[in-house]
């Protein structure tokens, strides 16, 4: 319960009244176009005729704002038989035939929003281009 004055009153300000200076620069924001802070970042975002770098800055200060921040989380996975799941997955990647099988059947389990960045990135095509 908030404190009352000797006339009965609330001390201080009510709960979601705006000071002067907020209400000022909300003022001075709509005789300058109407945009507050994140509004104009959002327009910087979507213009697309300002620079790229411009642009990512504009996305980068938005982020907090739009998405949540992660966490790392500690994670801990009990296996019973390790030593007899790594035996086959060396004899799977010991196989060139099962290898690509087994990257293709992993890559297909991917979920949509994962890339796939090795399409991305120029290099060698094989591993004879690597030895080289």
């Amino acid at each position: 319960m908030a404190k009352l004055s000797k006339n009965g009153r609330p001390i201080g300000r009510p709960p979601g009244a705006i000071n002067k200076k907020t209400e000022q620069m909300k003022k001075l924001l709509e005789q300058q176009g109407g945009m507050d802070p994140l509004q104009f970042l959002w327009w910087v975002l979507n213009n697309r005729r300002l620079p790229l770098d411009l642009r990512i800055k504009a996305a980068s200060d938005l982020a907090p704002f739009v998405a949540p921040k992660l966490s790392a989380v500690a994670f801990k996975a009990e296996v019973e038989n390790r030593h007899v799941i790594e035996q086959q997955t060396r004899a799977i990647m010991a196989n060139p035939e099962l290898a690509d099988a087994a990257e293709r059947i992993a890559l297909a389990m991917l979920p949509p929003n994962v890339i796939d960045i090795r399409h991305r990135i120029p290099g060698p095509a094989s591993d004879e281009e690597l030895e080289r």
